[in-house]
């Protein structure tokens, strides 16, 4: 039996009702084959979720080293999967279902230009293809542009039209989670031996040195990088703790802080920053994805809440300190790196996966001066 997801009763009742008539249909034919020369795989995630996907996208190569990878992604983390070596093509798609900042008429242009993604994918004739995300509209999509073998997890409807479903194991990490998907093809993996790497290019290390010294940091200075912004407010640290927190790091340790923010959290950052006049404090708006991984790996130590900077620094073997909001699982959705501390409360709501929250109690808890405390004995100040 299916166990929805959705939050929301009348999409549980919906897709239930679709499904119930769904499984009068013939039953789906798996088609087993030793090798597939063009694969697809589609997540509509973040730069986080991007991230963690890596790990499986290489085993996949390995396992299927002359086969024609592709990535059908969002705009948000096309940049992301381009950098990964075992992609040969990326194809960037704004689902309509997904777009919270979706404008009147929009929609209707979406529509038309999902039916127009099929009628790509269908040429490209695809024999395998992966739902990394057990997205109901994902599924129909990969069943309508007639890919023989459609892998992927039933959790929000329409699994009828999938060759293979895994069963969904979700007290473990969201990698092992995309790398069990691998295991209906046969493919053995030895998780214990997975890790997240993000290769440097010179030119990016270069951007770097040259963007740091100007701003005053020498190579033998302890390099902190903040970054407090989320797209969710319900994984958002007070403004109130990051102040404090860098008030007291600036007075128990010779330290030198990057804060960093992304597009519209300039305000943020002028909360944060307010009445901190320190030339050791400086601010970064909006950088690109490879300028930002070029910062972090410049840093002794990371600094930042569930979002997806926190996973490009642990690719990047930074320690992390990540204060996680209870709105999501730590145990699913932490960093994935053996160089982390997590700061986290576990209240009764946990797990409530709410965008917004109004008392924010989980996050108030974590203490600043607990957080300094971590980081200075991190770097040896304690």
């Amino acid at each position: 039996m299916v166990k929805y997801v959705y939050k929301k009763r009348g999409l549980t009742i919906l897709f239930s009702i679709i499904d119930w008539f769904l499984k009068w249909l013939p039953k789906r034919k798996v088609v087993n084959k030793n090798y597939y020369s063009k694969i697809l795989i589609v997540n509509f995630g973040h730069i986080g979720d991007a991230i963690l996907l890596s790990p499986f996208l290489s085993i996949l190569k390995s396992r299927f080293e002359k086969a024609e990878i592709d990535v059908l992604t969002n705009p948000y983390s096309e940049n992301v999967f381009k950098r990964i070596k075992s992609v040969n093509r990326v194809i960037s798609f704004l689902p309509f279902w997904g777009n919270q900042k979706r404008k009147k008429g929009d929609f209707f242009k979406s529509f038309i230009s999902f039916f127009i993604l099929i009628q790509t994918l269908k040429k490209r004739k695809y024999d395998l293809s992966f739902d990394t995300k057990g997205d109901p509209l994902v599924i129909l999509l990969l069943f309508l542009a007639r890919i023989k073998r459609r892998i992927g997890y039933d959790h929000g409807g329409l699994g009828n039209f999938l060759t293979d479903v895994p069963v969904l194991n979700e007290k473990q990490h969201q990698i092992f989670i995309y790398l069990d998907l691998l295991e209906l093809l046969g493919i053995e993996i030895e998780k214990e031996n997975i890790k997240l790497n993000w290769p440097l290019l010179a030119e990016e290390r270069q951007w770097a040195n040259n963007f740091l010294f100007r701003k005053g940091v020498r190579k033998n200075d302890v390099l902190i990088i903040m970054h407090p912004g989320s797209r969710d407010p319900s994984r958002m640290w007070p403004v109130a703790h990051w102040h404090k927190l860098i008030k007291e790091l600036l007075n128990s340790a010779p330290v030198k802080i990057i804060l960093v923010v992304g597009k519209g959290e300039e305000n943020l950052i002028k909360q944060i920053t307010k009445g901190i006049n320190d030339s050791n404090v400086i601010q970064v708006i909006n950088p690109n994805l490879s300028d930002l991984a070029a910062l972090i790996a410049w840093a002794k130590i990371f600094i930042g809440v569930n979002s997806g900077p926190g996973h490009l620094a642990a690719a990047l073997n930074i320690p992390v300190v990540s204060i996680f909001s209870a709105a999501n699982d730590p145990v699913r959705w932490r960093p994935f790196t053996k160089r982390l501390h997590l700061f986290y409360c576990s209240l009764p709501c946990k797990n409530c996966q709410k965008k917004s929250c109004k008392e924010l109690t989980c996050l108030k808890l974590i203490k600043p001066h607990k957080v300094a405390s971590v980081i200075l004995e991190a770097l040896k100040f304690s």
